[in-house]
């Protein structure tokens, strides 16, 4: 018999208590934040309500998932390092500028991936809810 992965038995429940717990620590830190003017706030709840559902998606799929994208966030993350680096070092010329660049841009790319894979995960999820009971 296959062995399925552990994963939250309830993850719409799951999801929900870790975005009310988010969502209050925001608000509670929202008054001491000078720097993020009303009109964001919407943006840091969404956010909060995004981030614990992506994580119950990847979640879903399993640690071979989880895995590839720990080795893929290697990659941005040594760019990344490798600007920090030359700026400390006072480059004149910016080259450290590009190196930054494409870190951002990887983790884009590596943000849009994991956006798929959790939709895959909550997908599977929904097709095979009866299965789990």
């Amino acid at each position: 018999m296959q062995q399925k992965p552990p994963y939250p038995k309830r993850p719409v429940r799951v999801v929900w208590l870790t975005f009310l717990g988010f969502a209050a620590l925001i608000a509670i830190s929202l008054p001491f934040q000078d720097d993020l003017p009303p009109q964001k706030w919407p943006l840091a709840f969404g956010y909060c309500a995004l981030l614990p559902a992506c994580a119950v998606g990847i979640a879903r799929l399993g640690r071979p998932v989880f895995l590839f994208l720990a080795g893929l966030l290697v990659v941005p993350t040594i760019f990344g390092a490798v600007g920090v680096t030359l700026m400390m070092r006072d480059f004149s010329d910016n080259e450290w500028t590009v190196w930054l660049r494409i870190s951002l841009y990887l983790f884009s790319a590596l943000g849009v991936c994991a956006l798929g894979l959790a939709a895959r995960g909550w997908l599977l999820y929904w097709r095979h809810a009866g299965d789990e009971r």
